[in-house]
């Protein structure tokens, strides 16, 4: 079980950029059950706090040199990445004195144990790592303190390696200015079920098998590469040797014509991978408006039948079919046949009140019931999503379609330029037999008969391993998707709370980029994940999200925040969880949803939410606090707010206007309380 840490206290001292209050003092903060908020205007050192605290537990390592904060490669590194000296020197860079006194202490809870974190801030070296307040016996080579210490807090996280404890703490419990992905990194996401969902040992041997099979796959390009390069030294010799200038001749233009259909067919196979792709997620869009239109016909039919039964309670009941049949189809019981009129003129003398077998007016008639309203309106209503989904059903199959006719056209095609290869193949390999022996040909045939075979047994490592790889992920498929409906019903539950619109996780399966040459169908490997739904006022079915460039940046930043708390909640249990900024892309009213949806989550067993605010939006605290605990105090509220604008060295702005900025703090956090 994986077991995420809970923040309990920080300390931050001589740090120029946290003098403390009063000075000298530094930063001693007590992580409550609950809300805490870091607050300050931009400049005095939110970001640089929140990196204080993902550097206790990283260290001078990440998933890479940079830190780790742009999208993830399609296989992680086997060891963490040693920051390189700009992002090590970080603190340092910041302050006059090169914080050379300057250390953090981190104390956190992971399940039942304690752990405290010491580091130095100049050049985040490991200075004392205590479990249970008994101080490890690290030893002196800054390396092997690393190392060390990686072991031990992987172990008491549980994952399986210090890598996977990187990709959590980035892409789940921080969720800090630069916004790494959890959901719309494809790669992210797909590691994160992996580390999250399979046991240390398989979780390690998918991350192995991924590892393998891209670097047996760069290594038989690298060949290939090298393939070409002494083909193209080959036949320049035996143009020098041969004396049948028209073998070779013909020979280089057939070449030119086998290269050029071996472009053609690895375009081709990109495009029939996508076709296929596009063909599927056509077919599953033209059933769900097929399935909406279904429901609304449906829909109508009860509503005419209902209503010309409740105006007409004593209508004969043959005769009451037989007209049933005319409003719900326009088809006659008696003889079959077609009578669209007859059904238009029914629907109007029922709209009137008329008779629908007589035509009399409602003041002639005796047997109904002139309580009841035939609801028009209603029908109406259900008459239009019908139409509306009639017309997504037809759109969709057009589309469809279409897809699958450029598919067969674009296979057919591609089966047209194999053909062509193998007889051009076929071709060369005779008209190299004409070509004349020497010793300089000889050699470079030799060297290339070496590279080829080569080149073959990386293909035959590279095939073992995809098939290893995709067998692993067949047998461990209901691992990860064991807990699939707890996640589902943990997003739909959060992202109801921060979204108006509507909003779903749907499970699907995706095709991680392995090899970099483009492959064949058969090359893939199947892996769980899921992408986001949501309904639009012009669609009356969801549609689906496929990457972050199809909603907007607050629906972006949103729904990836519900995958996060969703995957804390089905896997993590207590933690805490890190919010740079909630406000950054929030109108006011969506900014209070947000900050009651995030209180939620603090107040929720041993939860602790950290969040930052830069005061340009402080309607946030208001919602944050207000969500947590309307009935609290400003003063009891303040005890909450690790407060910037007293602790951090002034900048010109705060030294301006300090007391506008503080009168907005209180005035923000005090909110419903007052």
């Amino acid at each position: 079980m994986v077991r995420l840490p809970v923040l309990t206290n920080l300390r931050v001292q001589g740090y120029e950029m946290f003098p403390g209050k009063p000075t000298g003092k530094g930063i001693s903060w007590s992580f409550q059950p609950g809300v805490t908020v870091v607050a300050g205007i931009n400049g005095l050192g939110k970001t640089t706090l929140l990196t204080i605290i993902l550097r206790s537990f990283t260290g001078p390592y990440d998933l890479s040199g940079d830190g780790g904060t742009g999208a993830l490669n399609v296989v992680l590194p086997e060891k963490p990445v040693p920051l390189s000296s700009q992002h090590t020197r970080f603190f340092q860079r910041r302050v006059s004195d090169g914080a050379e006194r300057a250390k953090v202490t981190l104390s956190a809870t992971i399940g039942d144990v304690a752990v405290t974190i010491t580091r130095l801030l100049k050049d985040l070296s490991l200075e004392e790592f205590k479990v249970n307040e008994v101080a490890e016996d690290l030893p002196h080579k800054k390396q092997l303190r690393e190392e060390q210490f990686q072991a031990r807090l992987t172990e008491l996280i549980g994952l399986g390696n210090f890598v996977d404890v990187l990709l959590v703490l980035h892409h789940v419990v921080l969720f800090l200015e630069n916004r790494p992905g959890a959901l719309w990194d494809t790669n992210a996401q797909r590691q994160l079920l992996r580390a999250l969902c399979l046991t240390q040992e398989d979780a390690r041997r998918v991350a192995d098998l991924e590892r393998n099979l891209q670097s047996a796959d760069s290594q038989a390009r690298n060949i290939h590469t090298r393939i070409t390069a002494t083909e193209k030294r080959w036949r320049k010799v035996l143009r020098e040797e041969a004396e049948a200038e028209g073998v070779i001749a013909e020979l280089s233009a057939q070449q030119e014509l086998l290269d050029a259909d071996l472009k053609v067919a690895d375009s081709l196979d990109v495009a029939l991978q996508e076709l296929d792709d596009d063909r599927r997620d056509l077919r599953l869009a033209f059933e769900r408006a097929k399935l909406e239109r279904e429901e609304a016909d449906g829909a109508i039919e009860r509503l005419k039948y209902t209503k010309l039964l409740r105006h007409y309670p004593k209508m004969d009941d043959a005769a009451l079919m037989v007209l049933s049949k005319i409003m719900a189809e326009g088809k006659c019981l008696v003889c079959n046949a077609v009578v669209p009129a007859k059904q238009e003129n029914l629907e109007l003398q029922i709209a009137k009140g008329n008779c629908p077998i007589c035509g009399s007016e409602p003041s002639a008639q005796v047997n109904i019931v002139t309580t009841q309203e035939f609801e028009q309106a209603k029908l109406d209503q259900e008459k239009q999503r019908a139409e509306r989904a009639r017309r997504e059903e037809t759109t969709q199959h057009e589309r469809l379609k279409a897809a699958v006719h450029q598919h067969k056209e674009t296979l057919a095609r591609l089966e047209t330029v194999r053909r062509s290869i193998r007889i051009r193949t076929e071709k060369n390999q005779r008209l190299r037999t004409k070509l004349p022996d020497t010793i300089t040909s000889k050699d470079h045939e030799k060297t290339l008969q070496s590279l080829r075979q080569e080149h073959s047994e990386w293909q035959r490592k590279r095939t073992i391993q995809l098939k290893t790889l995709r067998t692993l992920y067949a047998e461990r498929r209901n691992e990860i998707t064991s807990k699939s409906e707890m996640l589902l019903d943990a997003f739909t539950r959060t992202i109801e709370t921060l979204l108006v619109e509507e909003a779903r996780l749907v499970q699907v399966s995706s095709e991680p980029d392995y090899m970099q040459a483009p492959g064949q169908i058969g090359d893939r490997v199947e892996v769980p994940a899921y992408v986001a739904e949501m309904k639009a006022a012009t669609r009356s079915t969801f549609v689906r999200r496929n990457d972050a460039s199809e909603v907007s940046e607050s629906q972006r930043e949103l729904i990836d925040l519900a995958f996060r708390l969703a995957l804390v909640d089905v896997f993590g249990g207590s933690c805490t969880f890190v919010m740079e900024t909630p406000e950054a892309s929030l109108d006011g009213v969506a900014m209070e949803r947000v900050g009651r949806a995030l209180s939620a989550f603090a107040m929720r067993g041993d939860n602790r939410l950290v969040v930052t605010s830069n005061l340009t939006n402080a309607g946030i605290l208001t919602a944050l606090f207000d969500g947590t605990d309307p009935n609290s105090n400003r003063n009891t509220r303040m005890q909450r707010v690790l407060n910037l604008l007293e602790v951090a060295a002034p900048n010109r702005a705060l030294l301006e206007e300090g007391e506008r900025y503080s009168a907005l703090l209180a005035e923000s956090v005090a909110g419903g309380s007052q």
